[in-house]
């Protein structure tokens, strides 16, 4: 693993700014960093967004029995030195021929349900078969980013 850390993307209600998500390091480094600035491409927390029968999917051994809605998403960068492509395959459990299974969870994206207000497309990720959540404690006012 390089680094891990919290997940981050746009304002779930703002317009423009990145489409695909980001791993923000525990302690980010900044370099001539300003926070001010209406024009600029902002970055959010990001948190798990699912509840009744889309929890059921999840394991939660990871998170103490404890669920995952509406928690902050945390992020890993990994690389394998021996292995010179990487390639997400969804709605598949098995590799090609040849290849080797490094990981398994599911095929994620922004929240879809627009329910008034402007929904975003967002890159495809794979998450974990056993979602954990961010230790940080946060609460939902601070997060306010992209929906899992």
């Amino acid at each position: 693993m390089l680094s891990s850390g919290h997940m981050a993307g746009h304002h779930h209600h703002h317009h423009g700014g990145g489409s695909n998500y980001q791993c923000l390091p525990e302690e980010p480094q900044w370099k001539n960093h300003s926070s001010a600035g209406a024009y600029t491409g902002w970055l959010y927390g990001v948190e798990y967004y699912f509840n009744g029968d889309h929890a059921s999917f999840f394991s939660t051994v990871n998170t103490g029995g404890r669920q995952l809605h509406l928690n902050p998403v945390p992020c890993a960068v990994c690389y394998v030195s021996q292995r010179s492509t990487s390639v997400m395959m969804p709605a598949s459990t098995n590799c090609p021929v040849g290849w080797t299974h490094e990981y398994g969870g599911y095929v994620m994206s922004e929240h879809s349900y627009s329910g008034g207000s402007a929904r975003h497309a967002a890159s495809y990720i794979c998450v974990d078969q056993e979602l954990a959540r961010s230790q940080r404690e946060v609460s939902t006012r601070e997060i306010r980013g992209f929906l899992l």
